[in-house]
């Protein structure tokens, strides 16, 4: 189309045309987001840019999208069958204390008392999860046990 001498904005219109999103596998359309081709038009070599090819992104969240995470049904418990205990912790430093959920609290920050319990343990948070101790703050928060003492 460009070295017959179609304009840019119509060959770009006409790009989009070329494979109907009803031909596509899904989610296919939602993993090529934009085509980028060098056509020779008669007064040169020009990039043409075409954005949604396929069409519109889907705005909806189904499952068949690629690369989607379909949870099974349910709910998931953390660390199923572990012993938790309820400890205290307390920051007596003068700064704020980020622990992560995977930290073991016998190798904590310093500044950090944990008390109600001796054994190796971590916090009952999920994955990717932290809780913050202001300074001189108390808190009452649940611990999974992975090791007793």
């Amino acid at each position: 189309m460009a070295w017959d001498g179609v304009p840019l904005d119509a060959v770009i219109t006409r790009a989009r045309q070329v494979v109907a999103p009803s031909s596509l596998l899904p989610g296919v359309a939602d993993l090529v987001p934009v085509l980028e081709v060098e056509a020779l038009f008669p007064w040169g070599s020009t990039l043409v840019h075409v954005d949604s090819p396929f069409g519109a992104p889907a705005d909806d969240h189904r499952s068949e999208r690629a690369g989607a995470t379909v949870p099974a049904p349910g709910a998931i418990q953390l660390a199923a069958g572990a012993e938790r205990r309820s400890v205290t912790l307390r920051n007596t430093g003068s700064r704020d204390v980020w622990i992560s959920s995977h930290y073991p609290l016998d190798s904590v920050n310093a500044a950090v008392e944990v008390g109600g319990f001796t054994g190796r343990c971590r916090l009952d948070l999920p994955a990717g999860e932290a809780l913050l101790l202001r300074p001189g703050e108390r808190l009452e928060t649940v611990v999974v046990v992975t090791e007793p003492r």
